[in-house]
């Protein structure tokens, strides 16, 4: 490429900017191209996160047998609770964040080979986050979907709830007496303060050939003191698709302790209940 060999050429600017009839502007066209060349070659540098994520996990999967790196020189297991998010891990490293399986391998040092599996690239402007591995059983192979959730309070904040559409359709119906519109992935914040204490309706529905077709309804009771995370996840296909629901409910007191220290531990995540 005509950049690399300009770089790396044993001719000087100031000899071509003597030499040719033009050499102000050579010079200058030179010094632009070496100055372009360099801002390239540190912009291709990949940048190191420092962050922490808690995962939730959902469906029928093998949870126990899933790695990351939580720095590049170390593969530990992610530590998932049942029904619950798990404690934080401690991560450093290049984005995307990947997931492994691994299985023997008397060539590597460690006797283990690292397969990736999944991976997920979390929002930039973020230092801690919720990864949902939904389990996909259509596929004879392990396969997840990866979703990464602003797990800090600005952008979640207690008192209030968060619906994350995890099937591929637009959504609408109630909330309470309020009207509802959910595009898939998270919905912005709905503050609780006017439902607590009182029984809540959500109900949903989908245009189907221009059809509304009820496809969700639940109750709820809400608390002060909570956010809530409701996942709507998809049952069946065509004209018989239905939602279902997840809840997951934290109170202020039991939010983000702190990662475990990297150094603390040779193998092995956050603590497992």
């Amino acid at each position: 490429m005509l950049l690399p060999l300009i770089t790396t050429s044993h001719c000087s600017p100031c000899t071509l900017a003597t030499q040719h009839p033009y050499g102000f502007w050579c010079k200058l066209w030179i010094i632009v191209l070496c100055s372009v060349c360099a801002a390239s070659g540190a912009s291709s540098t990949p940048e190191l996160r420092e962050f922490q994520f808690s995962v939730y996990s959902i469906g029928q999967a093998n949870w126990h047998g899933i790695y990351y790196q939580p720095h590049p020189n170390a593969f530990r297991p992610v530590q998932f609770w049942t029904h619950e998010r798990s404690l934080p891990h401690a991560y450093m490293g290049t984005l995307p964040l990947q997931f492994f399986h691994r299985k023997p391998d008397s060539d590597s040092p460690d006797g283990y080979a690292y397969q990736p599996i999944a991976s997920v690239q979390p929002p930039m402007d973020s230092h801690a986050f919720l990864i949902v591995f939904i389990a996909d059983s259509s596929n004879s192979q392990p396969h997840f979907h990866l979703h990464a959730l602003d797990d800090r309070e600005p952008a979640f904040p207690i008192d209030t709830l968060r619906i994350f559409n995890a099937t591929d359709r637009a959504l609408e119906g109630i909330f309470g007496q309020q009207p509802l519109k959910l595009q898939p992935g998270i919905s912005a914040p709905l503050p609780l303060q006017s439902f607590w204490g009182k029984e809540t309706r959500i109900g949903l529905a989908w245009h189907d050939e221009g059809r509304l077709q009820r496809v969700f309804h639940s109750k709820y009771t809400f608390y002060p003191g909570y956010r809530e995370l409701l996942f709507l996840l998809p049952m069946g296909k065509g004209t018989t698709f239905r939602v279902r629901s997840l809840r997951i409910s934290e109170h202020r007191e039991t939010l983000h302790p702190p990662p475990p220290d990297l150094r603390d531990h040779t193998d092995g995540g956050s603590h497992q209940r």
